[in-house]
């Protein structure tokens, strides 16, 4: 079979799958499992063709590969609003197979983060948390970590402050205030 063949009957099988995913979907409301097939079957498209750089396609930037996908997704009958909901449910689950499927190295290697997006949701929660904690008062921070978050959302808070507004006379006792710590940590 030739790479053209095999690339037409890959579509065919994502067109197939994808309107398994979708037949009678409410609202949005896919079948995961079929879902998470036709990603599968997408990943498995991405290795049939190649980057800028000649590495397999794994971030699926390459024209031909995004040419061929909607070619799938005109086989499965997606059209108007439908068309974007089912793109993003697959991206979600292309991002978790390709983690499942790639190395770290392998990850790295194309710019990708090994983390799945449910862990990385997981330890923003964490990172919230902890800064809601750092925030009560009273709470001494004694683990550098912790401190140099702390600080990174201060920067951020007082860079956020329009200018007009950080000129208030209002302010003045709490600038004084943060510019004596300032002073007294250095």
């Amino acid at each position: 079979m030739s790479t053209d063949d095999a690339v037409e009957a890959k579509v065919k099988e994502l067109g197939r799958a994808l309107i398994t995913a979708t037949r009678g979907a409410e609202d949005g409301t896919y079948k995961t499992s079929e879902m998470r097939h036709a990603a599968d079957l997408m990943i498995d498209l991405r290795e049939m063709f190649t980057n800028n750089d000649g590495l397999t396609d794994y971030r699926g930037r390459s024209w031909a590969y995004r040419e061929t996908v909607n070619e799938a997704l005109d086989y499965a009958g997606l059209k108007g609003e439908e068309r974007p909901k089912v793109m993003s449910t697959l991206r979600y689950h292309v991002s978790n197979l390709l983690r499942e499927r790639l190395s770290p190295e392998q990850l790295a290697d194309y710019g990708m983060i090994a983390a799945t997006s449910v862990e990385r949701q997981r330890e923003s929660r964490k990172v919230r948390a902890r800064m809601a904690r750092i925030a009560a008062r009273g709470e001494r921070i004694s683990d550098v970590g912790e401190a140099e978050d702390a600080l990174r959302v201060v920067n951020t808070l007082l860079r956020n402050i329009e200018p007009r507004t950080a000129k208030s006379k209002k302010l003045d006792s709490l600038y004084a205030s943060i510019t004596e710590v300032l002073t007294e940590r250095k």
